[in-house]
């Protein structure tokens, strides 16, 4: 047995044997172990929202949804230009958004501005992304 550290920052207990290895996520193996399988539809969630404190205390199962709520109060979401895939920041998104608001410039010419197509241009417009920074 022995504790890993996986490249996007999550902890693993790798079990092995001579023929195989298998490796569980800790946070799931306490739960797995203390409270009983995962129900279905639910996940690990860490209560505090450090996912290091893998403590039984800290940890509890469910929803998919409740974890993303967690995920936001505690700050540790990967939205907005916390994604590692955000081409855009915030400031930039602020500023299409008024572009777009004042209807100046075509949506066509503010995705050549900002290098993305126009149809990103055109659901930051319809709030279906980035809309988190409406309120």
């Amino acid at each position: 047995m022995k504790l890993v550290k996986t490249n996007d920052n999550k902890y693993v207990v790798r079990l092995t044997n001579n023929k195989q290895s298998v490796n569980k996520l800790a946070h799931r193996l306490v739960l797995e172990t203390f409270i009983g399988p995962c129900p279905e539809g639910m996940e690990a969630c860490h209560n505090n929202g450090d996912g290091f404190n893998n403590t039984l205390d800290n940890l509890r199962w469910d929803t998919q949804k409740a974890n993303g709520e967690d995920m936001v109060k505690h700050g540790t979401s990967t939205f907005g230009e916390k994604n590692p895939m955000s081409i855009l920041t915030e400031f930039q998104v602020r500023v299409i958004k008024k572009l777009l608001l004042y209807g100046t410039i075509q949506q066509k010419d503010i995705a050549i501005i900002f290098n993305i197509s126009r149809a990103n241009i055109c659901v930051i417009g319809k709030n279906k992304r980035w809309n988190y920074l409406n309120k």
